[in-house]
């Protein structure tokens, strides 16, 4: 499957569902989340069906954090590669001074995907209550990349900076804590804990959890729902 394919099947998907449930409240809602290095934000429109469960679908957009892989430099003398998630940043830098090895880097990175999945809610009085969301995730982004290159001969070192457009995709698991605030709008806070993971190896392929969108990246998360409506 191409890359464009997993934006398209998730699109497909949402509205597919969307128009097959038709019972139950509709909400959208909006939150903002953090892991404290990075600020990220998403929509998502919500269906409740069979009284407690929650289909829900959206978009996602914005900052997801930065990362840092710092090696021994001995690595290097013992002709071990060190290698990024970026295939392309692991080839040497070759000049007119030596040839120099990938040591250590530095990535950040932002960008915008889409998320379906499924809830489930229980309310302990009028006011609140708990919801739970599992989403599968998959977005488009770009990686700021700064790596550390290394002459294995005299010691001597290069900088390279370079950004990178790749697709990834996590499952998340989400909780919050939800208080009404009024008649139609619902404040909730809690936190996600995605685990993400390459759909797109031949230009992103990570092999330690060190590094930015590779496996589990816990966020903090506040936001609101509002009530749109109900189907009949």
């Amino acid at each position: 499957m191409s890359r464009s394919s997993y934006f398209t099947l998730l699109v497909f998907s949402i509205f597919l569902v969307s128009s097959t449930i038709c019972s139950g409240q509709e909400r959208i809602g909006f939150d903002i989340n953090s892991r404290l290095l990075n600020l990220n934000a998403s929509f998502n429109y919500h269906k409740v069906f069979s009284t407690h469960f929650i289909f829900s679908g959206g978009i996602f957009f914005g900052a997801f954090g930065k990362s840092e892989v710092i090696n021994n430099p001995q690595l290097l003398v013992n002709n071990y590669q060190i290698k990024s998630p970026f295939p392309t940043a692991n080839i040497p830098l070759i000049d007119s001074t030596g040839t120099y090895n990938l040591l250590e880097y530095n990535t950040s990175g932002k960008g915008i995907g889409l998320q379906i999945g499924l809830g489930y809610f229980y309310e302990f009085s009028v006011i609140h209550g708990l919801r739970f969301n599992l989403y599968f995730k998959n977005a488009y982004v770009q990686s700021k990349y700064r790596g550390f290159y290394q002459s294995i001969i005299n010691g001597t070192g290069k900088f390279h900076r370079d950004k990178f457009n790749h697709f990834v995709s996590a499952f998340s698991f989400e909780m919050y804590h939800t208080i009404r605030v009024s008649g139609k709008s619902t404040f909730c806070y809690g936190f996600k804990l995605p685990y993400y993971f390459s759909i797109d190896k031949k230009h992103f392929d990570p092999i330690t959890t060190k590094d930015l969108f590779s496996g589990f990246e816990p966020e903090l998360s506040i936001g609101i729902t509002y009530v749109v409506g109900k189907c009949d």
